[in-house]
C-alpha cells in the first residue's frame, strides 16, 4: 500500500520548564527545531517540532524523541544552574493524515498548564540546542538537589559525596596528588557529619574544632548543627562540589 504524507506533516510538542532561577539566555532563543520562551515570572515554555512525518508510527516515535529532548534540555539547565529544573509536557499537536479507510483528523493532547528574571543580562543562546545525556540524570539531579539545602552545608557535602563515592574509583587516576588528599579529607568529613561518634575524622577535625571532641578515652568527634561547626564544614563543601562536578564531566565528556 502506498504511504501518503499528510498536507501538514509537522508534530509540535510543548513542555513547561519549571525551576529556572533566572532567564537562561538573551532573546531571541531559538534553534533549528526548538524555541524557548521565558516569562517575567520565570516560567519557561519549550516548543519542539519535527517535520516530514508520514505515518502514525513515525508520529509515535517523534513524540518519544521530542519528549526525551525536553528532558535532556531540563537536565542541561539543572546542570548549568545547579538547581532542579523540570520539563513537563503540556501539549502535543499531532499532524493530520489522510489514509484509505480513515477519517482525516487533526488532534491535540493536553497534559497540564503552562513558564523568568534576573541577575544581570543573560548570555546569548548557544548555537546547539542544550542537552545532556539522560543517563546522567541521577547524578545531575543529586548535585542539583544539594542547592535546595541553603544554609545546611553538611547536607550539600553529603550529596556531593554520593557522586564522588560512585565515580571516584573509575576516574581517580585522572586526578593529581592534591585532589587525592582532598578526597581523603572529604571522606573523613563526610563521616564526621554522618555518624554521631566519628573516630576516623578525629585527627582532621579536633585541631580546628575542639568543641567537636567527645569526652572519654576513645578519640572521637561529633558534629553539631551550630554556626561554628558549619563554618568548618564549609571549607570542605566547596571542594566536594568541585570534585563531584569534575567526576561527572569525566563520566560524560559531552557535558559542557
Amino acid at each position: 500500500m502506498k504511504r501518503t504524507v499528510a498536507r501538514d506533516s509537522k508534530l509540535t510538542l510543548t513542555a513547561r520548564i519549571d525551576g529556572l532561577p533566572r532567564v537562561p539566555f538573551r532573546k531571541p532563543v531559538s534553534w533549528a527545531q526548538a524555541r524557548l520562551d521565558v516569562s517575567e515570572s520565570l516560567e519557561g515554555q519549550l516548543t519542539l517540532w519535527k517535520d516530514g512525518l508520514g505515518s502514525r508510527a513515525e508520529v509515535s516515535d517523534a513524540i518519544a524523541e521530542l519528549t526525551q529532548s525536553a528532558e535532556r534540555f531540563a537536565l542541561a539547565m539543572s546542570w548549568r544552574f545547579a538547581t532542579p529544573v523540570k520539563a513537563i509536557v503540556i501539549w502535543i499537536d499531532t499532524p493530520e493524515f489522510e489514509l484509505p479507510g480513515t477519517v482525516s483528523v487533526r488532534s491535540g493532547i493536553a497534559f497540564g498548564d503552562q513558564a523568568v528574571a534576573i541577575d544581570g543580562p543573560p548570555p546569548p543562546a548557544p548555537v546547539q540546542f542544550p542537552q545532556v545525556p539522560l543517563e546522567a540524570r541521577r547524578l545531575i539531579l543529586t548535585m542539583a538537589e544539594a542547592s535546595l539545602f541553603d544554609g545546611f552545608v553538611e547536607e550539600r557535602l553529603r550529596r556531593h559525596f554520593l557522586v564522588i563515592e560512585e565515580l571516584w574509583e573509575d576516574f581517580k587516576d585522572q586526578f593529581g596528588p592534591e585532589d587525592h588528599e582532598w578526597h581523603e579529607k572529604l571522606t573523613k568529613v563526610r563521616n564526621f557529619v554522618s555518624h554521631p561518634r566519628c573516630r576516623s575524622a578525629f585527627g582532621l577535625v579536633s585541631p580546628d574544632l575542639p568543641s567537636a571532641v567527645l569526652p572519654g578515652l576513645v578519640k572521637a568527634v561529633q558534629f553539631e548543627r551550630t554556626i561554628e561547626h558549619r563554618n568548618f564544614i564549609a571549607k570542605f563543601e566547596t571542594q566536594s562540589q568541585r570534585i563531584a562536578v569534575q567526576l561527572i564531566k569525566r563520566k560524560f565528556p559531552q557535558i559542557p
